[in-house]
């Protein structure tokens, strides 16, 4: 049984985005009359999907590097205002 762990996805972050902006240049190339093989503009409608890869993989990188800081975060009025612990 396959197992989904969160780490995985911090560890392959680099191919995640590769394919995700692979995806997205694939979805807008047919829309700009970009000619392209058959089994290529079968990927052309996964551009949304990776729009949405993109994104979790950013979001999971702000969260661990978030997480890293060896400070204190606090959100007050909008902004986001870091403290160094002493």
């Amino acid at each position: 049984m396959f197992q989904f762990n969160v780490n995985d996805i911090s560890k392959y972050r680099t191919q995640l985005m590769g394919i995700a902006t692979l995806l997205v240049i694939f979805g807008h190339s047919v829309g700009n009359g970009v000619v392209m093989p058959r089994w290529m503009e079968s990927l052309c409608g996964l551009a949304s999907v990776g729009v949405d890869i993109f994104l979790l993989v950013s979001g999971l990188g702000l969260w661990y590097s978030l997480k890293s800081i060896d400070s204190q975060v606090n959100l007050w009025g909008g902004k986001v205002l870091v403290y160094k612990k002493i």
